[in-house]
């Protein structure tokens, strides 16, 4: 059919206040950002807007979001992500993402700065509990 055909699409919309313990002031993250899954490889790209404030990111910025999301098997994905720019989420990251029982995943991957100021490239962990 005309619908297993066609990509379903998940809009994102996220927001972060927050307050800085270094005495900087109030900051902000807004995000936005469009999915779609491929019917037959059933591989999720993902393409975005961020923007956010000195107390996240090291400076005010806008940038783009990227990602893609290949799933091996019902437990293991294949997963790559970028965030443009300089700003201190400057990187590209590569890994592999594990589901675990309980509604909790598991990723580990490496990282690569977009530049030498937003920081140096090095193994990720990243443990997630959905709720």
């Amino acid at each position: 059919s005309l619908h297993d055909a066609l990509p379903i699409f998940k809009w994102t919309v996220g927001a972060q206040a927050l307050m800085s313990l270094q005495g900087s002031g109030p900051g902000y993250w807004v995000y936005s950002t469009l999915s779609g899954r491929l019917p037959k490889a059933k591989t999720r790209v993902t393409a975005g807007i961020s923007a956010g404030s000195t107390q996240l990111f090291g400076v005010n910025t806008v940038h783009f979001i990227g990602g893609v999301e290949q799933p091996v098997n019902k437990t293991f994905s294949l997963i790559g992500d970028w965030f443009s720019g300089t700003q201190s989420l400057g990187y590209v990251s590569a890994g592999l993402g594990v589901t675990l029982p309980q509604r909790f995943s598991l990723c580990l991957g490496y990282q690569v700065a977009n530049s030498a100021r937003v920081g140096k490239s090095g193994f990720t962990i990243e443990v997630m509990k959905l709720f």
